[in-house]
């Protein structure tokens, strides 16, 4: 009978199944394993920037090259301070980056507040207008600028790099600014007005207060554009005092020689401080540029 009893108990049991795997669970994977392929391609150039920078110049060449350098050699880094112009080529990229996204925010965001606010039959047209000259090619402007500093004495000076920064800065934070003071309900400011406030005193305490995101959103991708600029730098300057960053690493580029390692350092060096304050605004960035995406 127990004999019995336990056939028939191993004849109906049934094999355990295998836990299934969710559909969920698959996309979770694929969705990491591609956030982490975007992340190695994107942090991959500044690593290549890194390793040829500190490679030996008798192995740049090398080839396959390596991934991992056998041998490392650090003096780019002290060389390019040392033996050239680099910290005067950094601090005129500051003064004419910064310079320029003052001005352009402060024009960019009393133009914005009139497109968004004091609507027209023509304000959609120069809103239009505004990016349509981002579309523009640098070099069809860099022939205008070059005639006006001229006649007006400014060749190879600082401030025509300000000025003309500010010509292609205008444009873009303008649009940006726009879509972020539509998202802001006009009632706040009839609000302040009925309390005695005036336009102007509504728009500086009540609306101006609430664009931060946007500002800084926009005095980030400003500055991005004006610290990589090269071709309005080359050709409205000459004098090696007044060269930004782009154009004193390019200046390693000889006519026979190539200084690869210096070249990576200076590049390396220039992009930090532009990485270290996109970190630091990274919040503000990503509010500002996704306000406007839903009106409410």
């Amino acid at each position: 009978m127990t004999r019995h009893t336990a056939a028939g108990t191993l004849a109906g049991a049934r094999p355990r199944s295998r836990p299934r795997v969710r559909s969920r669970d698959v996309w979770r994977l694929l969705r990491f394993l591609a956030i982490l392929l975007l992340l190695v391609a994107s942090l991959f150039p500044i690593y290549w920037m890194l390793n040829t920078a500190i490679t030996p110049s008798n192995d740049l060449l090398r080839y396959p090259p390596r991934l991992i350098p056998t041998q490392q050699d650090w003096s780019a880094f002290t060389s390019v301070f040392r033996d050239t112009s680099f910290p005067v080529w950094l601090a005129n990229s500051t003064l004419m980056t910064m310079s320029s996204v003052a001005v352009a925010l402060v024009v960019s965001t009393f133009a914005a507040y009139s497109l968004s606010r004091f609507k027209s039959k023509f304000s959609s047209i120069i809103a239009y207008v505004l990016l349509a000259t981002r579309m523009i090619p640098g070099t069809v402007l860099l022939v205008p600028l070059y005639m006006i500093f001229r006649d007006w004495g400014l060749l190879d000076t600082k401030m025509a790099l300000i000025i003309a920064y500010t010509t292609f800065e205008i444009p873009f934070a303008t649009w940006m600014l726009k879509g972020y003071f539509d998202s802001i309900p006009p009632e706040l400011e009839q609000a302040a007005e009925v309390d005695g406030a005036t336009p102007l005193g509504a728009f500086l305490r009540v609306s101006l207060p609430l664009t931060g995101p946007g500002i800084a959103a926009s005095a980030i991708a400003s500055a991005i554009l004006a610290w990589g600029d090269y071709e309005f730098a080359r050709g409205l300057l000459s004098s090696q005092s007044n060269w930004p960053l782009t154009i004193g690493i390019h200046s390693f580029i000889g006519e026979h020689v190539v200084h690869w390692n210096e070249i990576m350092a200076s590049s390396l060096m220039g992009t930090l401080p532009v990485v270290v304050i996109f970190l630091a605004a990274e919040r503000f960035i990503v509010a500002g540029l996704t306000a406007g995406a839903v009106k409410s």
